[in-house]
């Protein structure tokens, strides 16, 4: 069979022309794998997420500082460890002054003022009801942050709420805990004292004027609240240097007794060494007493955070 011109032309063009499935294999071989490429560019970039990671370590979220807050007041305030301690320090401050309080029962009155102002006087300052401040302030938060670190849940922390916020909080967790542990178990004891030694009147008509009494109870609250904050903010700070939790409940009772005996024995001049002359007003007033506690808070907090960031560097 014989082909016309116009079929003979069309067959000698296809021919000549390359096939064009064998032209995109061709092209396909030649050029680099995109999978493979793809690849590459992935392990020459940094990984994106590391890189957010740390920007959010580095730029705190606005509302990490009220998150912290909320969740430390959630976990510490709603804490069995919190009315536990609560318990410990009202139930040392009734049985060690039981002797003073029967006494004052005993008497029917007292000419250095009311009877429910000199049992609560008893009670907030006495001498063993001190010595287990330091002791159940650091139930609930003392050894935390030091658990958190062991469990690198302060890192998931810090990238949810920023660095700076999560240091900022971790401090205020334990300023809240101690404090207000300490400042419950006072107002339990003032109402106690008013419950049981409010019908005692004062001797003799002298004592003090009511308004003197009413601001000496009124003070004693903002002293008890830094006596606790302070102690609870000693037990993390040795929990985070130790690296032990179990540390945080042991080294503020110590370092209470040793400072005590240590000045009584030794330098019974300085006043100021023994912690229970700047616990209670039992030789500076009140004013000396809050301000040393203060600058104690102050310092040892800022001792907290650093230990606590240098830490978290080096996570």
């Amino acid at each position: 069979m014989k082909l016309s011109d116009g079929k003979m032309e069309q067959l000698s063009r296809d021919m000549e022309r390359p096939d064009s499935i064998t032209e995109r294999r061709g092209r396909k071989i030649e050029r680099p794998d995109s999978i493979m490429e793809k690849r590459s560019r992935k392990i020459e970039r940094p990984d994106r997420k590391m890189e957010q990671l740390s920007r959010n370590m580095e730029r705190p979220d606005k509302k990490g500082m009220r998150y912290m807050l909320k969740a430390e007041l959630k976990n510490h305030i709603l804490n069995l460890r919190f009315w536990a301690g609560v318990l410990l320090i009202l139930a040392a401050a009734l049985v060690s002054e039981q002797t003073h309080l029967q006494f004052l029962l005993d008497s029917g009155g007292s000419r250095e003022g009311p009877g429910w102002f000199l049992a609560y006087s008893f009670c907030s300052g006495g001498e063993h009801t001190l010595l287990f401040v330091p002791i159940a302030v650091t139930f609930t938060a003392g050894g935390e942050a030091e658990q958190e670190l062991h469990s690198r849940f302060a890192l998931f922390s810090c990238v949810r709420t920023g660095k700076k916020q999560y240091l900022a909080g971790k401090a205020a967790g334990l300023i809240l805990s101690g404090g207000l542990m300490l400042s419950v178990s006072m107002l339990l004891m003032l109402g106690i004292s008013v419950l049981v030694f409010g019908d005692i009147p004062v001797l003799g008509g002298g004592g003090p004027a009511f308004s003197t009494v009413l601001l000496q109870v009124l003070v004693s609250f903002p002293r008890g609240f830094l006596n606790g904050a302070l102690w609870a903010m000693v037990g993390g700070f040795a929990a985070i240097v130790t690296r032990s939790r179990y540390l945080a409940y042991a080294v503020p009772f110590v370092l209470y007794y040793v400072l005590s005996v240590f000045q009584e024995r030794y330098f019974r001049r300085f006043l100021f060494l023994n912690p229970r002359y700047w616990m209670a007003p039992v030789y500076f007033n009140d004013l000396i007493c809050i301000l040393i506690l203060l600058a104690l808070c102050a310092l040892t907090g800022f001792l907290f955070i650093r230990a606590l960031k240098r830490r978290l560097d080096d996570a």
